[in-house]
């Protein structure tokens, strides 16, 4: 049963992968997972089989979610933006029991202010930044070259940022760098690469898998010295994130079928 809930989380995450303002990170702990991910890959060599068996299904959810629903969802996204955005604010929302429940301890809430202060206020910001950006983004033109590569393995390592770190969007990290358009239609259509790319490609992996170790060791520390301050922390940056999703309302018949995919997602 586990294998199965972790391939069926991969292909949410996977899917998850190619949509603006959606945290993969966010999208595991969804599905209690966060944790057990996080200490898999930080301690992949050290109890390798168990680590593995706990990885592969999530792996091959990815890579499915991606592949064949990846561009379903996207098409769904752009197509009715209310209904799929506010299933994935129910999804989202739905994983904040999971985190406050990291926070007790003998029956009491430790709940730390500051933390999830400076996280919701930078994840709000980062939010109302995207959005701008997003609207005014300009494709960016790779020449080759040193320059080129090193931002191409910056993108790799900021977009780790947003699959480890939940709440923070990677879209946006993204948007930066002028990258975004660039990256997602890479990871939308990735049996589409042409030769001329695939160089690319490999520098944005590079980036990406250095990024995901660096960034799983650090959450990883702080997880187990500092947790009531990570998580409080992370449900900052979770309830900041749902800004930049929020798409508006309509009181018609495509808002009422966005508040029914919002409880039926909240509830699941």
């Amino acid at each position: 049963m586990n294998y199965i809930i972790n391939f069926g989380a991969g292909i949410f995450i996977g899917a998850g992968l190619i949509l603006p303002g959606v945290s993969g990170g966010v999208l595991a702990i969804a599905f209690g997972i966060y944790d057990e991910m996080i200490l898999a890959i930080s301690h992949l060599f050290t109890n390798f089989k168990k680590n593995l068996l706990f990885l592969t299904p999530l792996f091959m959810g990815l890579v499915i979610g991606i592949l064949f629903f990846g561009k379903i969802i996207a098409y769904f996204f752009i197509k009715y933006p209310l209904p799929i955005k506010f299933a994935f604010m129910g999804l989202i929302l739905g994983s904040l029991p999971i985190l406050f429940s990291k926070l007790r301890s003998k029956g009491k809430l430790n709940f730390k202010v500051t933390p999830f202060m400076i996280a919701l206020g930078l994840g709000l910001g980062l939010s109302l930044l995207g959005r701008n950006y997003f609207v005014n983004e300009t494709v960016a033109t790779l020449n080759g070259g040193i320059l080129s590569y090193l931002k191409l393995f910056t993108a790799g390592m900021l977009y780790a940022v947003g699959k480890v770190i939940p709440g923070v969007s990677s879209s946006f990290l993204l948007m930066v760098l002028g990258l975004y358009e660039y990256i997602l239609s890479l990871i939308a259509n990735p049996l589409s690469i042409s030769a001329s790319d695939f160089s690319n490609v490999l520098v944005i992996l590079v980036g990406f898998i250095t990024g995901v170790f660096i960034l799983v060791k650090l959450v990883e520390n702080l997880l187990n010295k500092h947790s009531y301050i990570a998580y409080s922390a992370i449900i900052g940056f979770v309830l900041g994130s749902i800004v930049i999703i929020y798409p508006g309302f309509t009181f018609d018949l495509n808002g009422a079928l966005a508040v029914l995919l919002f409880i039926v997602m909240l509830l699941i």
